[in-house]
């Protein structure tokens, strides 16, 4: 990993920190409703691979609330490490895991800034990160090190660079005189994952958009503040909270779910938060 890049994934992941309201639990309505969706994918990706053992890596930090992309596989009884070269955002992410409950079903494990992971060959069924992949200028060293600790599967999450809401959500960063940090437009793109994926001798077994809520998604563009203060002013209250169940039950993420899976393809294909590719390893 280059200096520039690597100076950009921590100051990104640190940065991220901020954004984890790990004090109230509070996700708001939009990452409730992506990790809803992406939750049911990865029980379906289990179900049918009969994964067992899980390695996120690099753990996201972004996901409404840290680290909790991989708590639904804890939930079915796999065994989960979590990795990621900040410290600080492990320790949050096992205090999140912890007040659910959840903390001791999964190790979090500390790594170097370079793509290195502390595993012998083929040690997980699954390998996987979300929104991360599209962080390295070259992913290709990534990917190699995912297939290598990975027996069966390799799975990558990256933002979609077509989504409706770049536009506003690049516009934010210029007004706030922000680096752009979310990655390289090449890495949004189907092709671009394809290309990284079969170059680490990779074949692909699915690929498509996730997450698409019937609105204009803006990246998470930091309105949830705006937001709840326009409601607190009608005496209102906004509060969509990460629980103990497995899938919290609600009639507007029932219904943006079924939006997702009746949605015309064309409005999928722009409109989708995310783009992932699942591989599997080759046999020689």
């Amino acid at each position: 990993m280059n200096p520039s890049d690597r100076k950009l994934l921590i100051n990104y992941l640190e940065g991220a920190l901020s954004y984890s309201p790990a004090d109230r639990m509070d996700e708001g309505i939009g990452t409730s409703y992506e990790r809803s969706i992406i939750s049911a994918s990865l029980v379906r990706l289990g179900k049918r691979y009969n994964v067992r053992t899980v390695l996120e890596f690099p753990c996201d930090g972004i996901a409404g609330l840290l680290g909790v992309n991989s708590l639904i596989f804890s939930r079915k009884n796999c065994d989960v490490v979590l990795c990621n070269p900040v410290e600080r955002l492990l320790l949050l992410s096992k205090t999140v895991w912890r007040k659910l409950g959840w903390a001791e079903k999964a190790n979090f494990v500390l790594t170097s800034e370079d793509v290195k992971l502390p595993f012998p060959d083929e040690s997980f069924d699954l390998v996987w990160n979300y929104c991360m992949f599209e962080r390295y200028v070259d992913p290709t060293a990534l990917i190699e090190e995912m297939s290598r600790v990975s027996r069966k599967l390799v799975l990558v999450m990256t933002q979609n660079w077509r989504n409706w809401g770049t536009g506003p959500h690049r516009l934010y960063h210029l007004i706030k005189g922000r680096i752009w940090d979310h990655g390289y437009k090449r890495h949004m793109e189907m092709s671009g994952l394809k290309e990284f994926i079969e170059k680490a001798n990779l074949q692909i077994v699915n690929f498509g958009g996730i997450d698409i809520p019937p609105i204009i998604d803006t990246w998470d563009l930091p309105i949830r503040g705006a937001l709840k203060a326009i409601l607190k002013a009608a005496a209102k209250e906004w509060s969509w909270k990460m629980t103990l169940q497995e899938s919290e039950k609600s009639k507007l993420l029932d219904l943006f779910t079924f939006l997702e899976d009746n949605l015309p393809k064309w409005f999928k294909d722009y409109q989708a938060h995310h783009l992932y590719i699942m591989a599997i390893k080759k046999t020689s």
